[in-house]
Parts: C-alpha cells; sequence; structure tokens
C-alpha cells in the first residue's frame, strides 16, 4: 500500500535552516504518515483526505446450486442449451437435467419401438397372404390384351378411362392431389362388383371440387395415351408388374382409385360387356390398387416403428455426449 502526505502538511512546516530543523522535519513527517495510516486502517475506507487506498469491488450474490437446478427443471430445452454455453457451472447444472430427461425420453421411446416392432410383424404376418393373393393376378398378364386395346381408333369412353388409369400408375399421366376433401374409398373386390356411385353424387363431388379444379379428368386425348401404351418401355413395365407394383407411388394408388370409384360406368359387368381388353386391363388396374392399399398400411406402421426407434438412437448419442 504507497501513503502520500497531504497537500498542505509540506507548508504547515517550517523551512529547515539547520539540522536541528532537518531532524524536526523528518519527525513531524513520520508522525503524520503513522497518523494517516491508524485513520485508514480504523476507518477502513477507500480513500481519505489526501490518502488513496484501492478496495476490492463487492462481489455480486451467488444462488445455491439447489436453487439453480429448480429452474433448470422448469426451463425449457432449448434454454438448457443456451444455459450451457453460459459457464462451466451452468453447463454442469444443466447437464444434470438434460440428462434426466433424456433418460425419461429415450426409456419411453425403446418401450414403445419394442411394441411397435411387434405390431408391425404381426400386421406382416396378417396381411402377406392378402399381397400374394393379389399378385397372382400380376404374374402373367396377358399382352395380347394391351396390344388389342391400342389398336381402338376411338375406344369406348370406359376403356380409355381404364387406360389413362395405367397410365397414371406408371406415373405417365401427372399425379395431381385433389383439392377438395376427398373419404376414404373402399377398394375394388375381386369377388364383387364395385360399388356404383350415383351420377348425381358424383356430380355433387365434382361441383364442390368447382369446375377448375377437376380431379377426375386430365383431358388426356386418346392417340397421347395410346402413343405412351404403345412404347417399348410401358409394355416391359406391365409384364413385369410383379416386381414393378412394389415401386408404384402410393399418391397414383390414390389417385386412380379416386378416379374409377367416381365413374359409376367402370364395373367389371360394364367392362366384360364393352371390350374384353377393357375388362382385362380393369382387372390388373384392380390388382394394383388392392396391393398398393395394403402395402402402404404395412408401410406407414414401418416408418412409425422406424421413427420411434431413430428418437431413441439419437437420445443414447445425445445422453454419451452429455455424460
Amino acid at each position: 500500500m504507497v501513503l502520500t502526505l497531504p497537500a498542505d502538511s509540506a507548508a504547515a512546516l517550517p523551512a529547515p535552516s539547520s539540522q536541528a530543523a532537518k531532524a524536526l522535519l523528518s519527525l513531524a513527517a513520520a508522525r503524520a504518515i503513522a497518523a494517516a495510516a491508524q485513520a485508514a486502517a480504523a476507518a477502513d475506507v477507500g480513500v481519505l483526505p489526501g490518502l488513496r487506498l484501492l478496495s476490492p469491488a463487492p462481489k455480486p450474490p451467488v444462488l445455491p446450486n439447489e436453487v439453480l437446478l429448480i429452474v433448470c427443471e422448469f426451463a425449457s430445452a432449448s434454454s438448457l442449451l443456451g444455459m450451457r454455453k453460459a459457464s462451466r457451472r451452468f453447463r454442469s447444472l444443466a447437464n444434470i437435467e438434460l440428462r434426466d430427461r433424456t433418460r425419461r425420453t429415450v426409456a419411453a421411446a425403446e418401450t414403445l419401438a419394442a411394441s411397435l416392432g411387434d405390431a408391425v410383424e404381426a400386421l406382416r404376418r396378417e396381411k402377406q397372404p392378402h399381397l400374394r393373393h393379389y399378385k397372382t393376378f400380376l404374374r402373367n398378364i396377358n399382352m395380347s390384351d394391351l396390344t388389342e386395346a391400342t389398336w381402338y381408333s376411338s375406344p369406348p369412353e370406359e376403356v380409355k378411362t381404364v387406360c389413362e388409369c395405367l397410365c397414371i400408375l406408371r406415373a405417365i399421366v401427372p399425379v395431381q392431389s385433389p383439392t377438395s376433401v376427398v373419404p376414404h374409398l373402399a377398394a375394388i373386390s375381386f369377388e364383387s362388383t364395385p360399388p356404383a356411385v350415383s351420377p348425381s353424387a358424383a356430380a355433387s363431388t365434382a361441383s364442390s371440387a368447382g369446375a377448375s379444379a377437376d380431379v377426375t379428368t386430365f383431358n388426356w386425348t386418346w392417340p397421347a395415351i395410346k402413343k405412351h401404351m404403345t412404347h417399348y418401355n410401358f409394355k416391359n413395365w406391365v409384364s413385369n408388374l410383379r416386381t414393378n407394383v412394389d415401386r408404384i407411388p402410393f399418391a397414383a394408388v390414390k389417385r386412380v382409385e379416386h378416379i374409377i370409384m367416381h365413374d359409376p360406368l367402370i364395373t367389371y359387368e360394364r367392362l366384360r360387356e364393352v371390350s374384353r381388353p377393357g375388362y382385362s386391363l380393369l382387372i390388373v388396374v384392380a390388382a394394383c390398387l388392392q396391393y398398393g392399399s395394403i402395402r402402404e398400411e404395412v408401410d406407414v406402421k414401418e416408418r412409425e416403428a422406424a421413427s420411434i426407434k431413430e428418437k431413441a438412437r439419437t437420445g443414447r448419442l445425445f445422453l454419451s455426449c452429455i455424460e
């Protein structure tokens, strides 16, 4: 600590004129320094008149860890992640709460994943016979029916619709989602005729979507459809539908299902009367619809189970980083 004399102390002392005066001056200075030091120690102040003492700044109050842990318990995950960046102490406290939360989440996710895995296996065993049944209609497709259907110069409207649906499944015709909410439509059954929809109901459904957003027609001409159906790649796709059916997007399946179910003329009896090739192609289209609907039901469960497993895996990875 450095002590300095007051500014007026030197002026109060007489000027030294002899050895005795110098001794008195030294004694007076020593006494002044001692008095100033005693006054500073007694008052415990940082600044005295003519005497400067440096004192440390007051420390802010520190909350105990128990209080901070209660605050962390009610904080959001994003707040806890931001708290980890403040200091080592806050990071340790935030890690305690994040570890507890993540452990509970991972345990719940693993339990749910196990139950969903069992449900997926049970659903797969239940639906596998149905998938094999509908695939039998796609194993030996008579390609002469496809060729004969393309011979029409002006086919019946029912045959044109079936061929258009086949092009949609091949992803040639762009798939557009209906603008109006369409309820789930029952799939075509091979044991019975598709449920007929009255013309008035079909008209009301179309009018609700609006004239500019008609979801049942694409305004494709028969020459355009015929051109695609006579292409080699299209014929090769149809002949290998027993494997290609797994790659048909579900959006195309729902699109074709909507078109067929809202057309009262598309029935097995009607196509059998109008055109034998059209009837055979309708069976192919219906088999793809049935297979696609069942496959999507299984895929939804599998994606849900995979999502829960991924959540548990991510949680375990986060735990390994903070533990």
